[in-house]
């Protein structure tokens, strides 16, 4: 069985940088493909993260970030990728209100392909072994509105960024301030030149500035759907009739939609429209600001049912 090979790189990534103390899967065993950080299962209230970032990298690397290690060594189509083992941790479930003590995971690729008592779960040969006795295995965290470097940023600012997410036990970002450029960050993260986590990214936002025409709606959504984008972000000032067609557009390209509720827009369309985020909650303060009346517990759940209804999320 082999040590980490990745301690020397994130060694080098540690050398700069301080810690404080303190896509959709296809199977069931899937699931767990992006168990990100181990955590002493101690009742220590200090952790070294020093001494201790190493161990959590391995991991994180080893269970959200192993195809792209694997895609950047140049396997063979036809060879299967290195196994990797994190033997006799605390496994903290996400169906289940009990933990799995002793639990093995064994990944191989982007998929865990086996989770089960150590004593039973075979570890392959030659695979890579973290030691999870005594730690907590648990599931990656997602950033739902993260903010992303800009490409025009240093380098050693971007990785840092994009090194701490992960080191923090973020494997997911759900980038809400694009920049022109922006998505070849998410190409280096799935190429393995960055350690970084899983990116899905909005483009430049529609905003007073940026669009002030229903054609300049359409014409942005189509541009940033061929440039690869996975969502639109909304800022304020955005016209009606400009929101209305960027919607309508967006639906019909299949890319879906979310921030800030325009002032012209109101909180009740953007709902019906099918907005799918609201980031931030300045649209619900403001739509039951402008009742001319003490808002109410019934107007809170009258909203609230709205937007459980219309499939949104306030984020």
């Amino acid at each position: 069985m082999e040590e980490s090979s990745w301690e020397s790189s994130i060694s080098t990534r540690q050398s700069h940088l301080s810690f404080p103390s303190g896509r959709d899967r296809e199977t069931k065993s899937a699931s767990f493909v992006e168990l990100a950080a181990i955590y002493p299962a101690e009742g220590n209230n200090h952790i070294d993260w020093r001494k201790g970032m190493s161990r959590i990298l391995a991991v994180l690397l080893a269970i959200g970030l192993g195809t792209l290690f694997s895609a950047g060594c140049g396997y063979a189509q036809d060879r299967e990728p290195q196994a990797h083992a994190i033997v006799g941790a605390t496994v903290v479930p996400m169906d289940s209100d009990a933990v799995l003590q002793d639990h093995t995971i064994v990944i191989r690729g982007d998929r865990i392909v086996a989770v089960g008592p150590s004593a039973d779960t075979a570890v392959p040969e030659g695979s890579v072994v973290v030691d999870g006795t005594g730690r907590f295995v648990v599931p990656g965290l997602a950033e739902m509105h993260g903010h992303i470097p800009s490409p025009n940023q240093s380098q050693e600012f971007i990785d840092d960024v994009l090194f701490l997410y992960v080191a923090n036990g973020v494997t997911t970002v759900r980038g809400m301030l694009g920049y022109s450029g922006q998505l070849s960050l998410k190409d280096r993260v799935l190429t393995g030149a960055n350690i970084g986590p899983t990116l899905y990214l909005a483009g430049p936002s529609f905003n007073g500035g940026s669009v002030s025409s229903a054609e300049d709606a359409e014409r942005k959504v189509r541009q940033q759907a061929e440039e690869g984008w996975d969502l639109i972000k909304i800022h304020p000032g955005v016209p009606l009739d400009a929101y209305d067609r960027m919607a309508k557009t967006a639906h019909e390209l299949g890319m879906r939609f979310g921030g800030h509720v325009p002032e012209d827009v109101g909180l009740l369309h953007a709902l019906e429209s099918g907005q799918e985020t609201f980031d931030h909650i300045d649209g619900y303060t403001v739509y039951l600001g402008s009742a001319e009346r003490e808002v109410s517990d019934e107007d809170l759940r009258t909203i609230a049912r709205k937007t459980r209804d219309a499939g949104a999320w306030i984020v």
